[in-house]
């Protein structure tokens, strides 16, 4: 598991607090990417890694909201052999306002001049 743009201060059971609720997961297969500080940033940091574990597909977890975005931003950035799967998640609350709809939608534009 890869846990991209991690604040660089964070450790993994402040991340994931409750360890017993992850079933198999051990510690040595989480990695924490802490330089990334954008989405595009997310997919170029954690490339490498995927790529050192020679990983044939990726799950992309992110909310629903910026599911489009980011989704464009790895494709872009992954080699076409890795498959990425997308699972949107809720966070918070299920509608988002007219603000942040509006933000994602100038960050999409501005993503699609150079990212993807």
């Amino acid at each position: 598991m890869i846990i991209s743009g991690v604040n660089p201060n964070s450790r993994l059971r402040e991340i994931m607090p409750v360890w017993s609720f992850y079933g198999s997961l051990s510690e040595d297969d989480v990695v924490l990417e802490k330089r990334s500080e954008t989405t595009y940033g997310n997919a170029q940091q954690s490339l490498p890694i995927v790529e050192a574990l020679r990983c044939r597909d990726i799950l992309l977890v992110t909310s629903r909201q910026h599911m489009h975005r980011s989704y464009k931003t790895f494709r872009g950035a992954y080699p076409e052999n890795i498959d990425i799967v997308k699972h949107a998640v809720v966070a918070g609350r299920y509608d988002i306002s007219m603000a942040e709809g509006a933000i994602e939608a100038l960050k999409s534009l501005f993503y699609s001049l150079w990212a993807y």
